[in-house]
């Protein structure tokens, strides 16, 4: 009796480890940015604010917060699956290298913004 009950549980324990492990290297991994990444994004950031599309968009709407992110499953190969993104009241801006060497960055798209329903996270409230 014990012996089958070490046998479920160790059956189920290596069950689960499996699809955890299976669910970060499929679905997961491809969301995170290794410590170059990290830094490449950092200097994207600094080449977004320094563009011509962020100035004109900071003289038109409110620029709330910046952020950035990697996506590998949406196609194309490295520098072009990282993304700095401007947010203001209304919309959503992507900015992506304009060419491989990323010496300038440009906006790549555009979308709905989370502020238009939402109020401001800041100044935080209990």
């Amino acid at each position: 009796m014990k012996k089958k009950l070490l046998i479920g549980i160790l059956t189920i324990s290596i069950a689960l480890n499996l699809f955890l492990l299976g669910k970060w290297y499929f679905f997961e991994r491809g969301y995170e940015e290794t410590e170059k990444e990290y830094k490449i994004l950092g200097e994207m950031v600094v080449k977004t604010m320094e563009s011509d599309d962020y100035k004109k968009i900071a003289e038109k709407e409110q620029i709330l917060s910046i952020n950035y992110g990697v996506d590998r499953y949406k196609g194309g190969a490295f520098p072009y699956y990282m993304s700095v993104f401007v947010k203001t009241k209304d919309n959503n801006y992507m900015f992506d290298c304009a060419d491989k060497t990323c010496e300038k960055v440009e906006i790549s798209g555009e979308s709905y913004s989370i502020y238009q329903d939402e109020p401001l996270a800041l100044p935080l409230k209990k």
